[in-house]
């Protein structure tokens, strides 16, 4: 009698609409619980990383080295997987973005495309500051810069993920909310990369139109023509 009642109380409880369809792709999901599994490595291996990452938030000098460990892994194995976690959380952030603002219906196949085109911008930006490095080889600013850049790329990468976790799995009245979120994260990494250039590369007043420089064609054109890229194959997929 008991186990009846149960059942039926069970049965009158409202049911909880899922965002969408995605939230039951097995994709999506062997997704969002691999970025799970690596950020759990992540720190597992490197128990200091959100202290490390205060002093590159907050300090003056770069840490000198993207990731730090003391167990025999290589160090390139550990770039790879925050790499990862931040183009999935990021290619997520765009996808719910681009959803919500631009009004566009997203499959699977458009999703692959955006998630190609945060790969493409992290390289793009990887290669030019390997260029610029090389040219200007006696100054280790650039290096020092670099890092910090990656550090925070990954940093606010694995922040989003709780929040694309939400705007996934949660009911659809959440949706925006956590795209509001999301929005702040990535507000924060702007605001966070605007003090590092000024922290590296501002010693008098004229190297302000250098920053703005760098801002508007290593950051905001190569979105701006990865956009266009990506709404001209959403033509086509």
């Amino acid at each position: 009698m008991m186990t009846d009642f149960l059942l039926l109380q069970m049965e009158q409880l409202p049911m909880i609409e899922r965002a969408d369809c995605c939230s039951r792709h097995p994709v999506v999901t062997l997704l969002l619980l691999s970025v799970f599994v690596l950020i759990c490595l992540l720190l597992s291996v490197q128990p200091r990383y959100f202290q490390d990452m205060i002093k590159v938030l907050f300090g003056t000098k770069n840490t000198n080295a993207f990731l730090r460990t003391d167990v025999a892994m290589p160090n390139f194995f550990l770039n790879l997987a925050a790499y990862f976690v931040a183009v999935v959380t990021l290619s997520a952030f765009a996808i719910f973005f681009t959803e919500q603002f631009a009004d566009v219906a997203f499959n699977s196949l458009r999703c692959l495309v955006m998630m190609a085109a945060v790969v493409v911008l992290l390289l793009f930006k990887w290669l030019i500051l390997k260029m610029f490095d090389a040219i200007l080889a006696k100054d280790k600013t650039v290096v020092a810069f670099s890092s910090d850049y990656f550090w925070l790329v990954t940093f606010f990468g694995i922040m989003l993920y709780p929040l694309v976790v939400l705007a996934v799995y949660a009911p659809p009245s959440w949706r925006f909310a956590c795209l509001v979120a999301m929005c702040v994260v990535v507000g924060l990494w702007a605001i966070f990369l605007l003090i590092k250039l000024v922290q590296y590369f501002f010693t008098r007043i004229g190297d302000l139109l250098y920053i703005f420089l760098y801002l508007c064609t290593l950051e905001i054109m190569p979105i701006l023509l990865l956009r266009k890229l990506v709404f001209s194959l959403f033509e086509f997929v």
